[in-house]
Parts: structure tokens; sequence; C-alpha cells
């Protein structure tokens, strides 16, 4: 039986202070791998390129935002994910 939510990948990512690698969940793997070909993406961008449950995306894009390490920016900041929110 296949559970997303223990799978987990390892990512290279090049940040402005240096290059990192970032043990990551699936679904947040799926979504920082969108910023490869954009800078900028709305929830409905992320939402239709990768279809998952809304829930799950806005946990998943909570985690990337809100945590002690956030690696992506939220606006307009706050906790809660919204759907006219973007990420850079």
């Amino acid at each position: 039986m296949w559970q997303n939510s223990l799978t987990h990948c390892v990512l290279k990512a090049d940040f402005q202070k240096g290059k990192k690698e970032l043990a990551v969940s699936l679904f947040q793997a799926v979504v920082l791998m969108l910023f490869n070909d954009a800078e900028k993406l709305s929830f409905q961008d992320i939402k239709d390129a990768i279809e998952i449950e809304d829930k799950e995306l806005r946990r998943t894009l909570q985690s990337l935002t809100c945590d002690k390490v956030r690696v992506l920016q939220k606006i307009p900041k706050g906790r809660e994910v919204d759907d006219n929110d973007s990420f850079v």
C-alpha cells in the first residue's frame, strides 16, 4: 500500500546563502520542483499543476512557508494559506 505521507525525497537547492540539501516529503518536493520553471506561483497555479487534495496542498504550503525553516515566502504573510496567496 502506497502512503504518500511516509514518502520522502532529498532535493538539492540553490539559495542566496549557498547550496542546501532539503529532506522533504513527496508533496513538498513536487511543489518545490514547480519553482524550477517559475519564480512566483499563485495557489491556483500550484493546485492546477499538481492536482492534489485541497486540504493536503494547504498543509504542504504551510509547512514550506510557516515552519522554523521557510523554504518559500508567502504573499501576503500569515499562517493560513488562502486561494489568493502567491509564493516565491
